[in-house]
């Protein structure tokens, strides 16, 4: 054992976790292992049309801001999950500085 090692650290797992599912096989638990039960479970979301004229004001400025940074043709044709997480952060920042920019104008 070397120095600053504890026995529970070297000990092996009896079974090995990868992303919730277990390594052992799935068929010697039949119908109620998890395996089976995420994949019934999950479904593909229902792809909607968006028409951008009755949008609510929130999302309506969300749009705004997306076609500001020239990303408006890829959320219609791909949706939203075809942004990475910087540009979605740049939107939601921009939302948030017109929101607050909106709120001093009312205010004065």
């Amino acid at each position: 054992m070397r120095r600053g090692e504890n026995k529970r650290e070297r000990r092996e797992p009896d079974r090995i976790l990868l992303s919730g599912f277990c390594m052992y096989n799935p068929e010697d638990f039949g119908q109620y292992s998890r395996k089976t039960e995420r994949s019934d479970s999950m479904a593909k979301k229902k792809e909607k049309k968006i028409d951008l004229r009755n949008l609510e004001p929130d999302e309506k400025l969300k749009y705004e801001v997306a076609e500001e940074l020239g990303l408006l043709d890829r959320v219609m044709s791909d949706g939203w999950k075809s942004l990475t997480s910087k540009e979605t952060g740049r939107i939601g920042g921009m939302v948030t500085r017109k929101k607050r920019q909106e709120a001093v104008k009312e205010n004065n």
